[in-house]
């Protein structure tokens, strides 16, 4: 899985793991509610493991079959952990950890961009989620404000990035363009302000 595979396309994304004993299977039900719901419209959702070393795309086929058989467009996803750290934090501007994730619904648009966060169990902010997806399906360009951020953000860091001469020897610590079953996960920043709300469930 790719994350260009979502450009042009409205999502919803939420961090969960398959042990998880309790929050997690809750939070997976009301997204499979929002799915019913919204899937038809052409909305897709994106479930990111916070515990990939035990999240094997094995254990997540059969933990996804609890929930549905459209894998098209409801995927659960695995990767290197650092990178799902990552994205969760620099994209998403959520708090993830070993078993310990966001119990918010992150809303992101057709060009990436993070537009809104909601609480899971709060049916009000459910309700605010449909409206914004919904409106954000009628867009057909990308706001000016986003592009002012993506434009800022790489002005910032070609002030403040010193570059080191190329080496072979050298690793690659920048972020790619993609996440999933068999690939780093990848962040931007282009994000609203943080979520600390946590769940932190311990596998029985």
């Amino acid at each position: 899985f790719d994350s260009s595979e979502l450009r042009g396309k409205v999502w919803v994304t939420s961090f969960f793991f398959a042990s998880c004993p309790s929050s997690c299977r809750q939070q997976n039900q009301t997204i499979g509610t929002l799915y019913r719901s919204l899937a038809k419209d052409g909305i897709q959702f994106v479930c990111i493991t916070v515990d990939p070393e035990n999240d094997t795309t094995e254990r997540l086929r059969e933990y996804a079959d609890n929930f549905t058989s459209d894998v098209k467009n409801w995927m659960f996803l695995t990767g290197e952990y650092e990178y799902i750290r990552r994205i969760g934090s620099e994209k998403f501007q959520m708090a993830v950890g070993p078993q310990t994730h966001s119990s918010k619904l992150a809303v992101v648009d057709k060009w990436g961009n993070v537009r809104g966060q909601f609480s899971w169990d709060d049916d009000s902010e459910l309700i605010a989620l449909k409206e914004l997806t919904s409106e954000l399906s009628s867009e057909t360009e990308e706001l000016q404000e986003y592009i002012d951020k993506r434009e800022q953000l790489h002005e910032n860091l070609e002030n403040t990035i010193i570059v080191a001469p190329e080496s072979d020897d050298s690793p690659d610590d920048s972020p790619d363009e993609s996440f999933g079953a068999d690939s780093d996960a990848a962040a931007t920043s282009d994000t609203p302000e943080a979520s600390e709300e946590t769940e932190s469930d311990t596998a029985e």
